[in-house]
């Protein structure tokens, strides 16, 4: 591969890697960097794009297209993995605090609410595990997206117990549909930090071995 230069992001994409790799060295995986220190590949990233440039660096990449190829992709697989343990660990607290929210405020109150959250963890394992394990160039979807459609659940335990809708009156543009008790995430910080640091490492990670198989097509 002809050496070029990239602009990596710093801050969070560092971050991301000590979640995923644990050590230094010369490691290999794309999960918004690579360190420099024992690596001829220098660092590697698509995610220095957008707010994760706001600081960067311009940091030279001379290793040959073979030689990663399989690195990027279990680099990948490994920032999937760990996003979704995080995320299915996460998931207990961050939905029964959002429908004790609701039941608090109205007085009221779920019997079978422990049933109600189990429901919700295993549609989260479930569906994001599919969702990662889906080839990235075929995915139809968004991690976020699988936490919002998670909320069918509680919202229709809610409605049983007689809890009045929290968004009435407010803008439909405000809306997530069948979502009237606003349980759904907005962000997967709502979830968890480290959901949300996950997250971004993955998306890093994505970005990097998208635009990779793209370069290799001769796209880019």
């Amino acid at each position: 591969m002809t050496p070029h230069e990239r602009t990596v992001g710093q801050g969070r994409c560092r971050r991301a890697w000590s979640q995923v790799s644990g050590t230094e060295g010369p490691l290999r995986a794309s999960v918004g960097l690579r360190y420099a220190a024992l690596s001829p590949r220098r660092c590697v990233s698509w995610a220095g794009r957008g707010h994760l440039a706001r600081r960067n660096t311009v940091i030279d990449d001379t290793t040959a297209t073979g030689e990663t190829d399989a690195a990027d992709e279990a680099g990948l697989a490994a920032v999937a993995g760990r996003l979704h343990r995080v995320a299915v660990e996460a998931t207990p607290s961050w939905i029964r605090r959002r429908v004790e929210t609701v039941l608090a405020g109205q007085g009221l109150s779920i019997a079978a609410l422990d049933a109600v959250v189990a429901e919700v963890v295993a549609h989260v394992d479930a569906e994001l595990g599919a969702l990662l394990a889906t080839d990235i160039d075929r995915q139809r979807s968004t991690p976020l997206s699988v936490f919002r459609a998670a909320v069918t659940g509680p919202t229709a335990a809610l409605a049983a117990c007689g809890a009045a809708p929290l968004r009435v009156g407010l803008p439909p543009s405000w809306d997530v549909p069948g979502d009237p008790y606003a349980l759904a995430p907005d962000n997967l910080a709502d979830v968890g930090s480290e959901v949300h640091e996950a997250g971004i490492a993955w998306g890093a990670a994505k970005a990097f071995v998208h635009l990779e198989r793209r370069r290799r097509e001769g796209l880019r």
